[in-house]
């Protein structure tokens, strides 16, 4: 396999589908929160025919290979809502950031009418209070602060029958206005590895530039099976990275080789550390397949070599 910018430290997976608890049939869309010197975990846990989201804190010694992350205690952080509600199915796909006064966890919300995008506040990272309302129409939140703005990216279908990303923006982190009609990262050109569908949006702040891991596929709308790179100044114009794909699916009959979603970045000591959804290919047939959790390494040193030589894409 073509080598790729971030590499696995192992072969199986960080967090798998534990029987007796919240993510007993899958743990899928992981979302990472260090909050002073802490650092947290969100996932999708599916059981009884729900996605709901479940969070734990990592203590240091997990970032230590091989990566074992079911050691702590899954909490239930966002229960679906009651029936006929927006989110009275399923609650998946975690975002969170932190402000001076709570933490905002946005999520997306599956229930009757359209996809849409939940929101709910804690003090403490721990326990939550969800909003009433939907924050806007769309799917797989990733939230970010820019300068004085809360920047939403998310993805909506296109007319091609992919997914594309879309940016709304907030003053206060509860009322968003989208920037355009328009996706701000649509699909790549014609026969790259991206140009059919670009969905799970993650960001992470580094020197002068906001990083968008993003998934990518040229045949389907959500299994995608390679992420991309792209950065910004401003989470509007982005411009992807000329050495994408940065990360694959595994290698045939892996637990990954199907496909991978949420590419979550962040540094603990000099390491980037990423956390995914990956699925197999024999999962993604089965009616009840399971997704994990996996991880992948690249030094922060290397990152910025790379990021050096940029030359766009």
């Amino acid at each position: 396999m073509t080598r790729t910018l971030f590499t696995r430290p192992q072969p199986e997976p960080a967090l798998v589908a534990q029987a007796g608890g919240w993510h007993a049939e899958s743990v899928t869309t992981p979302d990472v929160l260090v909050m002073a010197g802490q650092v947290y975990c969100y996932v999708g846990a599916v059981t009884g025919g729900h996605e709901r989201i479940v969070g734990f804190p990592l203590p240091a010694d997990v970032f230590q290979p091989p990566v074992a992350m079911g050691g702590s205690p899954a909490r239930l952080a966002i229960d679906v809502g009651p029936p006929g509600s927006f989110d009275g199915d399923h609650v998946m796909d975690p975002a969170t950031v932190v402000t001076a006064e709570r933490v905002l966890l946005y999520y997306s919300a599956i229930g009757p009418g359209p996809d849409s995008i939940g929101l709910a506040t804690s003090l403490d990272g721990v326990t939550f209070v969800k909003c009433p309302h939907r924050v806007l129409v769309g799917r797989a939140p990733e939230i970010i602060k820019c300068g004085q703005c809360f920047c939403l990216l998310y993805v909506r279908a296109t007319r091609a029958g992919g997914y594309a990303i879309h940016l709304a923006r907030s003053t206060d982190g509860v009322r968003f206005d989208a920037v355009s009609d328009r996706p701000v990262f649509d699909a790549g050109r014609a026969g790259s590895w991206d140009a059919y569908s670009v969905t799970t949006p993650r960001v992470f702040g580094r020197g002068s530039y906001y990083y968008m891991v993003y998934a990518g596929d040229n045949r389907t709308r959500d299994e995608p099976r390679a992420f991309g790179l792209a950065r910004s100044r401003d989470c509007l114009s982005w411009t992807r990275y000329a050495g994408n794909p940065v990360f694959r699916c595994g290698e045939p009959r892996s637990w990954d080789d199907g496909a991978i979603w949420f590419g979550t970045v962040f540094e603990w000591h000099d390491t980037l550390y990423l956390f995914y959804e990956g699925a197999s290919g024999a999962a993604l047939r089965s009616p009840r397949g399971a997704s994990a959790v996996g991880v992948a390494l690249c030094s922060g040193a290397a990152f910025d070599r790379s990021m050096d030589d940029w030359r766009g894409g």
